[in-house]
């Protein structure tokens, strides 16, 4: 339950009006802060119930990564590869001091954030990078120099190998994201009504995290 509730909006709009802001659009998640955060034990027959189906909804949501995962990393290891900066057609617009965040395609870009993005003409070599990186998204999110990372990416010599990576990946990326949203909304649903949060205050916090 406390996971479900941790990742809440409501949750996430709380912390922001406590936490002191880490850059541009980051926040310090640390004990001194998250302590603060008004977490909600269910006391009645009604909240233990909506407590269980956020455990549920939560579980449902780690199960759905399980069978999806591909671990590149692991198909490359044996496999001859050759650096994404060293292709042809390739171009870069990452600042040094780049994050990654959501990674998006948009026409012939692969992005890590707002800005910073990966600019191939090759729609092969653009998906496996997309597909890539969102494979190792968590992982790579707490890294310092995603600029180095990605002009590292290894991309295997094999057509056959980079195929099946797409055709792996790529499914079942899309796939677990769009259910994984669905999830999240369910528990958001839940959480605000643990919390008894009115409609009106549900679009108040909605906006402002938005």
């Amino acid at each position: 339950m406390f996971l479900g509730i941790l990742n809440s909006k409501l949750m996430e709009f709380l912390f922001k009006k406590i936490s002191v802001k880490l850059g541009a659009k980051g926040y310090r998640y640390i004990t001194q802060y998250l302590e603060k955060l008004p977490i909600k034990l269910p006391s009645t027959p009604e909240e233990k119930k909506t407590a269980d189906l956020i455990i549920k909804k939560v579980d449902e949501i780690l199960e759905l990564f399980k069978p999806h995962i591909v671990d590149i990393d692991a198909i490359l290891d044996s496999k001859e590869t050759e650096k994404l900066s060293n292709l042809p057609k390739v171009s870069f617009a990452i600042n040094d001091n780049a994050e990654f965040e959501e990674i998006r395609v948009e026409g012939n870009k692969v992005y890590l954030n707002s800005d910073d993005f990966i600019k191939i003409e090759d729609k092969r070599t653009r998906d496996f990078v997309a597909v890539y990186l969102n494979s190792n998204l968590e992982k790579f999110a707490k890294a310092k120099e995603a600029k180095a990372i990605v002009l590292n990416i290894p991309l295997p010599k094999s057509e056959e190998v980079l195929k099946e990576i797409i055709k792996r990946g790529a499914k079942s990326h899309s796939k677990v994201k769009e259910e994984v949203a669905e999830l999240e909304r369910e528990i958001n649903d839940l959480v605000y009504n643990i919390y008894g949060i009115t409609k009106d205050e549900r679009r108040i916090i909605e906006q402002s995290i938005s």
